[in-house]
């Protein structure tokens, strides 16, 4: 009877404490324990069954036959897809967990404020130990950031969140094309992304108006990064060097990160691609009236237009074309709904008939380039929806088009040296790229 209450007692405890891989070990007193019983003689059968079914250990014996058996399940980890109208009350009822699990899983705020909207088509990820009663032991679900909100279960029953910045694999790639008909077409010929060509347009928008200046002919090359989690590519990363040449001008960009992590984009001379102002505030469809004399489509005569209006769809967002102090905001004659930004102390920007203002903006705000400070519109004097913007120096108008704009700060002394590094190996790297590209266009 020893063996066998030994059996019983280290079973007990290794099951209790979820360590099935040693169960080899009560196994093996177990078997010794059953052999002495049967060798007892046929009237302990009937305890050695009992015994048997009670650890459901998976032996043959004469006097009892096959006994199936197995370990207790191991906690899973379920993949499942968010569907429209899904809660997390519905998706935790398809991993047979009851509803009462949600409460404690919200107790904490931050798990509450994540998991409140849930978006159809992402993948959510739960660990249940299974059971009569299924228990939630972990929730792992992507956020819209890439983070990785993980919820899991502390030893007093409690569920605590913990934000994760998953860790990526970055791969460098390259992409080149030439313009047939529009940039846009050409770069999805090439690879690259909606994101990507976006960024491409944004690093050189300073030096190029990639509404007008466009060509056919023109062409551009991009080492970008690519970002990569457990073998699956999930977003593009940022440009690291790109060439751009249009109209028989090419522009050369090279992206550099400071030890703060601020990151910008350098000319191979150091000097910054960013200017002080953006060339266009709006997203436009045309320019519908430029800087000059016209003639007025409401009051019928010709007058100096001191600004440039661009048509784009009501509702357009508009941008800050530079870092500056909202002095104004109102109304304004027939400028309608209008926003005037100084810049230090010598320029002046103002767009007018918005549709209304973005949220916060009050004179004395400052705003930084390219934030929203509101809507196209048609407020004021305007047959249509659009954007008229002016810029001034001195408070002169000057043609916003045309008018020089100042280059932000070039790289910082201290950089200079790490910089050209930097500037030799992606130059190898483009020039290794351009040549396995002009090798495969040969052979095809």
């Amino acid at each position: 009877m020893v063996p066998k209450a030994a059996a019983q007692l280290i079973a007990q405890h290794l099951y209790r404490h979820r360590r099935p891989h040693l169960a080899g070990a009560a196994v093996g007193v177990l078997l010794l324990s059953i052999i002495l019983i049967l060798v007892s003689g046929s009237a302990n059968a009937v305890r050695s069954k009992a015994l048997i079914e009670r650890f459901e250990v998976p032996l043959y014996i004469p006097e009892i036959g096959l006994v199936d058996y197995q370990l207790p399940s191991e906690p899973v980890w379920q993949e499942l897809t968010i569907r429209p109208g899904d809660s997390l009350t519905s998706l935790l009822q398809r991993a047979n967990l009851s509803p009462q699990v949600v409460a404690k899983v919200i107790e904490h705020k931050t798990a509450r404020r994540q998991l409140h909207r849930l978006i159809p088509g992402d993948k959510f990820r739960v660990q249940v130990e299974p059971g009569d009663k299924p228990r939630l032991l972990g929730i792992d679900y992507k956020l819209k950031d890439d983070r990785i909100l993980s919820v899991r279960l502390d030893d007093d029953g409690h569920y605590y969140p913990i934000l994760q910045q998953p860790e990526y694999e970055h791969r460098m790639r390259f992409a080149t094309g030439t313009v047939q008909t529009s940039l846009y077409e050409a770069a999805l010929a090439s690879g690259l992304s909606d994101n990507l060509t976006m960024q491409l347009t944004e690093i050189f928008g300073w030096d190029i108006d990639f509404a007008l200046d466009i060509r056919q002919g023109d062409s551009f090359s991009v080492l970008y990064d690519v970002q990569y989690h457990r073998g699956e590519q999930v977003a593009d990363g940022t440009i690291l060097a790109a060439e751009f040449t249009s109209q028989g001008r090419t522009y050369q960009a090279i992206r550099f990160v400071e030890d703060n992590g601020r990151s910008q984009y350098y000319s191979p001379d150091g000097r910054s691609l960013r200017k002080a102002f953006l060339r266009t505030p709006v997203d436009f469809r045309r320019i519908s009236s430029r800087f000059g004399k016209r003639f007025h489509p409401v009051h019928k005569k010709v007058k100096q237009h001191s600004g440039v209006d661009y048509a784009a769809r009501a509702g357009t967002p508009i941008r800050a074309t530079g870092d500056g102090k909202i002095v104004y905001r109102g109304r304004k004659g027939g400028y309608g709904k209008t926003i005037i930004i100084r810049h230090g102390n010598v320029d002046t920007t103002l767009y007018a008939h918005m549709r209304h203002y973005a949220r916060g903006m009050r004179p004395g705000r400052y705003v930084r380039q390219g934030q929203i400070i509101g809507f196209v519109g048609q407020t004021g004097t305007a047959t249509g929806p659009h954007l008229h913007y002016e810029f001034r120096v001195h408070g002169v108008h000057r043609n916003p088009l045309t008018v020089r704009l100042p280059d932000a700060r070039p790289i910082k002394r201290q950089y200079k040296s790490r910089f050209a590094e930097l500037l030799q190996a992606r130059n190898n790297q483009m020039g290794l790229y351009k040549t396995r590209h002009l090798a495969m266009t040969e052979v095809q």
